[in-house]
């Protein structure tokens, strides 16, 4: 008995976490931010943007790079993983980002500071 109460903690624990941690691109997105990148910004709520960061973020782990094989191929498989994710949450937020995008156009940075 012990050890299956054990075993349902460990799986509802995993699934709260996946939950928890699903759909980062899409998150990064309406932020404005790169999930994968702390220092890199853009214009937030851009269509598809999280499947755009996942995507991006797959690419770039394919190649020469100074990271070691496993550090990619761990990179990439999280990547992978939020991929179908980030395109679920991407497609609820499709109405609010094409708006967004929308009311965006037109208007630059000298024209927001008055």
């Amino acid at each position: 008995m012990p050890a299956e109460m054990l075993r349902r903690m460990l799986l509802t624990a995993g699934c709260v976490a996946a939950a928890l941690s699903a759909g980062c691109g899409t998150m990064a997105n309406q932020n404005g931010d790169y999930w994968h990148m702390t220092c890199a910004h853009h214009p937030p709520s851009e269509p598809y943007g999280g499947v755009r960061q996942d995507w991006d973020l797959l690419v770039s782990q394919v190649g020469w790079s100074v990271e070691p094989k496993w550090s990619r191929a761990f990179t990439a498989s999280i990547a992978l993983a939020d991929l179908p994710l980030s395109a679920t949450a991407d497609t609820v937020l499709l109405p609010y980002d094409v708006w967004a995008t929308m009311v965006g156009r037109g208007t630059n940075d000298a024209d927001q500071g008055e």
